[in-house]
């Protein structure tokens, strides 16, 4: 898988879906977003890394701040920009 197989505007859904916080797995586990992208067997943690750099590299477009708090295993706390 590669950043380019990533759908901004299936990304941008997601999160839409979300709370104004949320984790990056809220966004990698999400039903809708595996199936756009169906992370293969074995990849997983390579799957979520990818995830969270995606959101990253487009946290402008997807309107989200990324705050310095994580949780273990739940991956980086986003907050949606209130612009």
């Amino acid at each position: 898988m590669k950043f380019k197989d990533f759908s901004l505007s299936g990304v941008r859904g997601v999160v839409e879906g979300l709370g104004d916080t949320f984790y990056t797995n809220d966004v990698s586990g999400h039903t809708a977003l595996r199936s756009m992208h169906r992370p293969l067997s074995g990849e997983e943690h390579t799957y979520r890394q990818m995830v969270g750099r995606y959101l990253s590299m487009r946290r402008r477009e997807l309107g989200l701040i990324l705050t310095p708090r994580g949780k273990a295993g739940q991956g980086r706390l986003w907050e949606k920009s209130a612009s």
